[in-house]
Parts: C-alpha cells; sequence; structure tokens
C-alpha cells in the first residue's frame, strides 16, 4: 500500500517525480532506484566524476512522503516550467519550426530531466498496479523489473526500455498532461 501525505495516498508517479527532481537538482546520472514495501533506495554517480563509486541514498517511508509534500508545493509556480520548456505553439505561430510530431519536438528543443523520464515510468507502474520494482539506468536503456499483484499472486516481469521507447514514453506522458484550458475560456453552449 502506498504512503500517504495527509489524505493523500502517494502513487509510483508521485514518488518517481520527487526522485527526479532530486536526481536533476543534484546533477546524478546512472541512476537505479528501488521501492521495495514503500522504502526507497537511489543509487547514482554524480556527472563529471566517474571515478567515484555510485553515490547512494535511503529513504524511509516518512521521508519519501516529506519529499513528495515538497514536490506538490512546487506545482503550478510556473518557475520551471516557464524557463525549462520552450513552447512548441508559439513556435509554430512564428514560423521558427516546421510541424514536427511530439516526439521529435521534445528531441530537438529540450534535454530531457530524469524527473519527465521517472514520472512517466511510475503512470506506467500505477497503470500496471506493481507492489515493488527496481530500475536500473544503462547506456542504451533501462531495466525495469516489475513485481505486480495478478489475483494474489506475485508476477515478476522484467522489461528491458531503449531509449527511444523511452523518449515515447516521456512524450506520451507531456501529450497526456497537456494543458487544460480554464472553464472561463471555453465557449458556453446555446441554450434554448
Amino acid at each position: 500500500m502506498p504512503p500517504e501525505i495527509g489524505p493523500l495516498s502517494l502513487t509510483f508517479e508521485d514518488r518517481l517525480r520527487a526522485l527526479g527532481w532530486f536526481v536533476d537538482r543534484r546533477e546524478l546520472h546512472s541512476v537505479s532506484v528501488t521501492i521495495d514495501q514503500n522504502a526507497v533506495t537511489l543509487a547514482a554517480r554524480k556527472r563529471g566524476d566517474e571515478s567515484v563509486d555510485k553515490i547512494e541514498v535511503r529513504l524511509s517511508e516518512a521521508e519519501m512522503a516529506l519529499l513528495c509534500r515538497d514536490a506538490r508545493r512546487r506545482r503550478g509556480n510556473g518557475l520551471a516550467r516557464a524557463g525549462g520548456r520552450p513552447s512548441r505553439l508559439n513556435a509554430l505561430r512564428q514560423g521558427q519550426r516546421r510541424n514536427l510530431p511530439l516526439s521529435r519536438w521534445v528531441d530537438e528543443t529540450q534535454v530531457l530531466s530524469y524527473q519527465e523520464l521517472l514520472r512517466a515510468i511510475g503512470f506506467d507502474l500505477d497503470r500496471w498496479k506493481a507492489r515493488s520494482f527496481r530500475l536500473d539506468e544503462f547506456e542504451s536503456g533501462i531495466i525495469l523489473r516489475v513485481d505486480t499483484a495478478n489475483g494474489g499472486l506475485g508476477v515478476q516481469q522484467v522489461i528491458p526500455l531503449s531509449k527511444e521507447e523511452l523518449r515515447t514514453r516521456i512524450a506520451h506522458s507531456i501529450r497526456r498532461r497537456g494543458h487544460q484550458r480554464p472553464a472561463s475560456t471555453i465557449p458556453a453552449t446555446a441554450t434554448a
């Protein structure tokens, strides 16, 4: 059962998004993440320091809940999004870019963050009803080992994800979240 922040239950997407931000802020790479029975283990290397062994961080359920709470507080402030993600619509309107599929647009215009990557994987873990998982990053992509509950029986799956597949998942994640129009700008339907 996932940990909670007050009345809100934490999903894998919540936890991995917060961990991704943690990794990005510390400029880490070559990430390994394990969440098993709500305990989190993160191992990674510092960018530019390949000679040192991986740094390992262990987070308890309460520490993970605090990290997620801080992540929720950062949402919606617009600071990171405005500076970090160029507007595809504005570029198309101004003729700066031709109309490309979203996945190509993402590849050409921005460096993808661990926050986006881990969030997309977290969504899949929630959809698969995972109980625990282990993620190991390699140069060619990611190996994901997932333990799911299937009718009360534990099922383990090993899922290799190439860099191309990861880009596709991130693009789907961005597209799925989208920007919803405020209710005040949605045209009212004519009443009889």
